[in-house]
C-alpha cells in the first residue's frame, strides 16, 4: 500500500497544478512533494500575499495569486469605465505588478515590517481624476479640504 503521492503518480508527472482552496494544506502538500519529488515542478494558484510568500519560499516553481490578479482585473475594468483610455489603464496596472514584484522580493528577504508596508502603501492617484472630488458629509468635506490646504503648500514648496 503506497502513500497518497505513490498513488497520485508523481514521480511520473511532468508538473503538478495545485489549486486548492486552504493554504495550510497547499503548504503541506508542496512540502511532501518537494520531499519525495524533488525534480517535480509545481505550479500552484494562491490566495493571497501570505500564502504566496510561504509557498515561494517552499519552492514552488511558478505561483499566481488570486486576490492580485482579480484585484488588477477589476481595476483596469474600473479605470475604463471612468474614462481612462485602455492603454494608460493597462500602463498603470503594469506600474503596480512592477511596484508589487518589487514589494514581494522585499519581504522574502526581509519579511514583513511597517516600514517596508509604508513604502509601498503611500497613497498616491495613478491617473487625474477626471473631475474634483465632492464630499458627500461634514467628515469628508473637512478631509477634501485639508487636503487642498496640503497640495497648496506642496505646489508652493516646489
Amino acid at each position: 500500500m503506497g502513500t497518497v503521492l505513490d498513488l497520485t503518480c508523481c514521480e511520473q508527472a511532468d508538473c503538478v497544478v495545485l489549486g486548492i482552496n486552504n493554504p495550510a494544506r497547499s503548504a503541506l502538500i508542496v512540502e511532501q512533494i518537494k520531499n519525495e519529488y524533488p525534480l517535480t515542478p509545481i505550479f500552484a494558484r494562491t490566495y493571497d500575499r501570505h500564502s504566496a510568500i510561504e509557498l515561494t519560499k517552499l519552492h514552488v516553481d511558478f505561483q499566481i495569486r488570486e486576490t492580485l490578479e482579480s484585484a488588477l482585473v477589476l481595476s483596469k475594468a474600473a479605470m475604463m469605465k471612468l474614462g481612462v483610455d485602455e492603454v494608460e489603464a493597462t500602463e498603470i496596472v503594469e506600474n503596480v505588478r512592477l511596484l508589487d514584484r518589487e514589494r514581494f522580493k522585499e519581504e522574502l528577504i526581509y519579511g514583513t515590517s511597517a516600514e517596508l508596508i509604508r513604502k509601498y502603501f503611500t497613497p498616491k492617484p495613478f491617473f487625474k481624476p477626471q473631475q474634483e472630488a465632492e464630499a458627500l458629509n461634514e467628515d469628508a468635506a473637512e478631509i477634501l479640504a485639508e487636503e487642498a490646504v496640503e497640495s497648496n503648500a506642496e505646489s508652493k514648496e516646489k
